[in-house]
């Protein structure tokens, strides 16, 4: 399996370690076609192809891991490099390895006090100084790496983020801040599912579009402005998708399965929509016009 370096996600996780919003712009770039994640498929229905559905655990575990690699080769690096700044001036070893402790303490801490907020999605107002779902989405190129090591399907990944990251949003979402809301569902959605899911929002006054693709869904976010997102779509596009756009507008993913294979009579959870619907509208003061 080929595996392809994607340069818009690596600059967003420089970006994000240094407290830069690079994805402010990217409505107005040119997005992806409906299928384009999907070039590389070999027509082949492999479990993740139909339903990569995992819990939040896969993603948090790759997170955490790479985290301690990273850390290790923090010090491992530290250890080596010591002996030359001793050769500068003698308290230079042990300010770095201070240094170094501290770094590692506090970013342990946030990291912990963000699993914890994730899995039990309450807040924990004060701690953290941004967004705990820019914590996410800055751990997912080392938890992709990882997982291509281990030889993890990228879409159970994609899957774990998407559920993370919409545990990380709504852990922060305060009561009747959300204001309008827009429902984005895919072209490939199976007749019935999509019947269903167009009911569920007109019972609940909320905006839905059909997008074709990944540009098309940035035309719609421009024209209708909203506060936040729900996307339905695969794991490869619900992933670029927040990439894209989640420093700037809030987006929650809900994955579809594919038991046709991509991008042909798909569904999703309607209850995990139904759920994500709610959550919004009780938090809305005024309805959609």
């Amino acid at each position: 399996m080929k595996y392809y370096v994607n340069l818009h996600e690596t600059l967003d996780w420089f970006g994000i370690a240094m407290g830069k919003n690079i994805s402010r712009n990217r409505l107005t770039e040119p997005g992806p076609f409906l299928g384009d994640a999907w070039k590389d498929w070999k027509g082949r229905l492999t479990a993740p192809e139909v339903d990569a559905d995992s819990g939040k655990g896969l993603f948090l575990s790759l997170s955490a891991s790479a985290l301690c690699l990273l850390c290790a080769a923090s010090y491992m690096l530290l250890y080596l490099v010591s002996p030359r700044l001793g050769q500068f001036h003698e308290t230079l070893p042990r300010a770095s390895m201070t240094i170094t402790n501290l770094f590692w303490i506090l970013t342990g801490l946030a990291c912990l006090i963000f699993m914890i907020r994730v899995s039990t999605m309450r807040k924990t107002a004060g701690f953290f100084p941004f967004f705990p779902e820019s914590l996410a989405r800055a751990f997912l190129p080392p938890a992709r790496f990882l997982a291509r090591l281990l030889g993890i399907s990228q879409d159970r990944v994609g899957n774990s983020f998407v559920k993370v990251h919409n545990a990380a949003l709504m852990s922060r979402i305060d009561p009747g801040k959300i204001g309008k809301v827009l429902v984005l569902l895919p072209r490939c959605l199976e007749k019935p599912v999509r019947e269903s899911v167009i009911r569920l929002c007109e019972n609940r006054n909320i905006p839905y579009r059909i997008a074709e693709g990944g540009e098309k869904a940035r035309d719609w976010i421009r024209r209708i402005e909203p506060h936040s997102v729900i996307a339905a779509a695969c794991e490869r596009d619900l992933v670029g998708g927040i990439l894209d756009i989640s420093g700037r507008i809030p987006v929650i993913g809900i994955p579809n399965a594919r038991p046709q294979g991509p991008c042909k009579n798909t569904v999703l959870d309607l209850d995990e929509l139904e759920r994500a619907l709610d959550a919004l509208s009780e938090r809305r003061k005024t309805p959609n016009p």
